[in-house]
């Protein structure tokens, strides 16, 4: 929803409105600059808001890559800190096994005597590898931790389950990221629709 401020006349979306609780009602902005020509003197008028309570639930995608890894790693150290639990997902896609049967990927597949329910289970297996290596850097610094393994699209996978914790944090880019690209597409399609905070890490 668009809104227009009150000062200058900008229309901007409402969710990144500046909102300064004065008295009962809430005035938003553009920005700060123009909140405070609204209201001289703004730094002493606006009450503290309230810290947001500490994350007691993170969650982490990870798909065996450093970023992820590195992802890991922040969420236990800030688990630790806050007595928060932790909830590491590996998602497989099972479009992308599919596939394995069509086509030339198919025939390369047949080729080379490669199933697909074999190549299931390397994912899996390599999967299981991630997931304890993660799950022992959480369980060396005192934070309890959970993992599972979804077979869905990554995207769709995180998205669900970041509707039952306080905080995503997962690695700016996965194994099949292009180099030198800022974010990877997963992240950002997370960023861009998850109900809660995302904390990417480099």
């Amino acid at each position: 929803m668009l809104m227009k401020c009150p000062v200058c006349g900008d229309h901007i979306v409402q969710a990144n409105a500046v909102e300064i609780p004065l008295g009962d009602t809430i005035h938003r902005y553009c920005s700060l600059r123009c909140a405070d020509v609204d209201q001289p003197g703004l730094s002493r008028q606006i009450p503290l808001l309230p810290l947001p309570a500490p994350p007691r639930r993170i969650l982490v995608p990870v798909d065996g890559s450093g970023p992820a890894t590195r992802a890991v790693t922040r969420a236990a150290s800030l688990a630790a800190e806050n007595g928060a639990e932790v909830e590491i997902l590996h998602a497989v896609d099972a479009g992308w096994l599919r596939s394995l049967e069509l086509g030339a990927a198919g025939q390369t597949a047949q080729h080379l005597g490669v199933k697909r329910v074999d190549v299931g289970q390397v994912l899996e297996a390599d999967a299981k590898v991630q997931l304890a290596h993660c799950e022992r850097i959480c369980r060396e610094v005192g934070v309890k931790v959970s993992t599972r393994i979804e077979t869905r699209p990554a995207v769709a996978a995180i998205l669900e389950a970041s509707k039952h914790v306080d905080l995503v944090i997962m690695g700016r880019s996965g194994l099949d990221a292009v180099a030198d690209t800022a974010i990877g597409a997963t992240a950002l399609r997370v960023i861009a629709q998850s109900s809660c905070p995302v904390l990417v890490v480099h």
